[in-house]
């Protein structure tokens, strides 16, 4: 019993020690404005300075919030852009909320539109997936002809959704294409 109270416990340590967010190599390193620049070009919110700091800390080290600072701005100039944000919403990424002004609004336009393409996506991945479950149990020689029939009538049926979710999604990627075209056009004007 003891053993297995102290491998759990080993286990619960490692386990939270992969959660800091900087190793202590990078902690001791210091360079706090390229780890601000890189979380500004992932999206990351200032508020993971809290954790970089936490992580840090444990070591006895100290970040340098001005610099980060400065570093995150930097790399939310990567980050905050007209594709940037279409290419975060069609990878299904969340969004922080992490950028501001004129480019915020843009952004996250761009990146709602983005988001519902993506979104149609993974309805037609997850039909598309049916049609193969289905497909392979037409497969098995010992199903009835009564299975057999109700199995195409199904994957009849998710055909045709497949279809309708194929000209939603043309339909959402033009719109895509529209709003990235007037904002990038909105945004050159300003």
């Amino acid at each position: 019993m003891r053993y297995l109270v102290l491998t759990a416990s080993f286990l619960l340590l490692a386990v939270l020690a992969g959660c800091a967010t900087l190793s202590k190599s990078q902690c001791q390193t210091g360079d706090w404005q390229s780890v601000g620049e890189a979380d500004g070009r992932a999206g990351h919110s200032t508020a993971r300075f809290s954790e970089h700091n936490e992580a840090c800390s444990k070591h006895g080290i100290s970040v340098d919030r001005s610099l980060y600072n400065k570093g995150h701005a930097a790399g939310l100039k990567f980050y905050c852009t007209p594709n940037n944000a279409a290419k975060v919403g069609l990878a299904g990424r969340s969004y922080n909320g992490v950028c501001t002004g004129e480019m915020g609004i843009s952004f996250l336009r761009i990146y709602r539109e983005a988001n519902d393409v993506h979104s149609i996506d993974k309805d037609i991945e997850s039909l598309q997936n049916q049609i193969e479950t289905l497909t392979e149990k037409l497969a098995q020689p010992d199903i009835t002809q009564a299975d057999r029939d109700d199995i195409v009538s199904d994957i009849r049926f998710l055909n045709y959704d497949v279809s309708r979710k194929m000209r939603d999604r043309a339909r959402e990627d033009a719109e895509l294409r529209q709003v990235l075209l007037e904002e990038q056009n909105r945004l050159s004007r300003l």
